[in-house]
């Protein structure tokens, strides 16, 4: 599959975002400070953990595995929240270049 810039932003950040705001909750962040790492505000977290926002999309195992990595990074110090985006970004292209597709097979978009 061909991820396009349009694809990315409709679809696959949002949902990367979902999976990572889920993911700090469980380590036990609160929504206000989720929030705050993944800077946007404490509605689009509580939108993103319901799935009203950025749903709809199965990653791969490996997608996931990188995702929660990230995300105990993020919890840890050991990343911060200005390199969110840029490894979102880095998540969708390492899983597109060494599989040619992010999805678990036959889901996705």
């Amino acid at each position: 599959m061909d991820i396009t810039f349009e694809t990315s932003q409709v679809n696959l950040i949002p949902g990367i975002r979902s999976e990572l705001a889920k993911e700090l909750l469980k380590l036990g962040m609160k929504q206000k400070e989720i929030s705050k790492i993944l800077n946007i505000t404490q509605p689009a977290v509580s939108q993103y953990i319901s799935d009203k926002r950025g749903h709809g999309i199965k990653f791969n195992q490996q997608t996931m595995d990188m995702i929660r990595k990230f995300a105990l990074e993020l919890k840890e110090g050991r990343s911060t929240s200005t390199e969110v985006i840029q490894r979102t970004c880095r998540i969708i292209l390492t899983r597109q270049s060494e599989t040619g597709e992010i999805f678990s097979e036959g889901e996705g978009i």
